[in-house]
């Protein structure tokens, strides 16, 4: 078990700092200074997990979720904490799985990278590797891990690629037909519909001096009643992406969608329920368990078309049941390994000694 160095220090040239830590062995200098470059948050079984990795995870995470207040970076703090934690069990669990050669995967490992290295090119493999915070030694750490993750997931969902199965795969014709009962309305032809969204931020709505999201949205709503054009309000303030032909239909904000697909309830009750060429009320863009915080992002909608869908498709139609033992199978891969993890984490040893030090940072 890890009990002692909970810190790794560098030694460099004489500056003001934090004493040496006390440290024996020849050829130790205790005279110079230290500075802090990593440090162990938590201690899970016979591994660490330290500052650098959380911190690498945070960043990758806060480039794809906004932050505004502390109580959302603490909930990304712990989320990161928690897969963290996970994601150390399921490797140790993968490494410690028979016939498993560390040698050969190393090896493996190594021509991954090699051959990554080869098709990016020196500059496009660094891009590549800080794209995902990561450094060279990192990238084949981290991918060491990945594979023994993915060795232990296909262990426990029975589908490793051994002599013999270690779990029935079989999906029995009675979880097929009460899957189909409790969800017929996936195997029925979706409603479809052409919207025309405008859609304007917090960020806009400052920059242009409207405001919020919000009274912004309302402007322009009172504007395209009054009779202007949604299609010019759409490029002027949603504007397409460069490659967009300027008179296609999704540069002026139309796209087409199945009505299931939509997340957002409201749209999709407008989309399913309004009248050809309603306009929308201003609506938030609020992402079902994403509620933290008032939404940043407002939407005007405007339904073009609308096609009605069809009934279920039968039990017995071609096709149907494939589809039924895949999705069956997905949802009991995930209970398994969902209740794996909770095992592993039941059995390991975990210790935080300074997680507040590293919440701080």
């Amino acid at each position: 078990m890890i009990s002692t160095l909970l810190l790794l220090a560098l030694q460099v040239g004489p500056q003001v700092g934090p004493p040496a830590p006390v440290a024996g062995g020849p050829g130790f200098d205790n005279s110079a200074d230290w500075r802090v470059l990593d440090g162990v948050v938590t201690i899970v079984n016979n591994d660490i997990i330290t500052y650098r990795q959380l911190d690498r995870a945070m960043r990758l995470m806060r480039e794809t979720e906004e932050v505004t207040t502390r109580e959302q970076l603490r909930e990304i703090q712990e989320r990161v904490r928690r897969d963290a934690i996970r994601r150390q069990l399921r490797s140790q669990a993968g490494r410690e799985l028979d016939g498993v050669d560390p040698a050969g995967l190393d090896a493996n490992v190594g021509r991954y990278l090699d051959t990554r290295r080869k098709e990016l090119g020196l500059a496009g493999y660094v891009n590549f590797l800080e794209a995902q915070g990561k450094d060279a030694q990192s990238a084949f750490s981290e991918t060491r891990k990945e594979v023994f993750e993915d060795n232990w997931q296909r262990s426990v969902r029975g589908v490793e690629s051994g002599p013999r199965p270690t779990r029935d795969r079989f999906v029995r014709p009675g979880e097929l037909r009460y899957y189909y009962s409790s969800n017929r309305e996936l195997y029925a032809e979706p409603t479809s519909v052409e919207l025309q969204q405008l859609l304007v931020s917090d960020d806009q709505a400052i920059a242009l001096e409207k405001g919020s999201a919000q009274e912004f949205a309302i402007e322009l709503h009172g504007r395209i009643q009054a009779g202007e054009d949604m299609g010019i309000l759409v490029r002027q303030y949603s504007p397409p992406p460069p490659s967009e032909d300027p008179s296609a239909p999704g540069a002026l904000g139309v796209l087409k969608v199945n009505t299931r697909n939509i997340a957002i309830e409201e749209i999709r009750n407008f989309a399913e329920l309004a009248q050809i060429n309603a306009l929308s009320e201003p609506m938030p863009l609020i992402i079902p368990g994403q509620e933290q915080g008032p939404p940043s992002v407002w939407g005007i909608f405007k339904l073009i078309s609308r096609a009605e869908g069809g009934p279920a498709k039968a039990f017995d139609e071609l096709g149907v049941q494939s589809d039924l033992k895949r999705r069956v199978l997905y949802q009991r891969d995930a209970f398994l390994v969902s209740e794996g993890e909770d095992n592993l984490l039941r059995r390991a040893y975990i210790a935080e000694p300074f997680l507040a030090a590293a919440e701080a940072q």
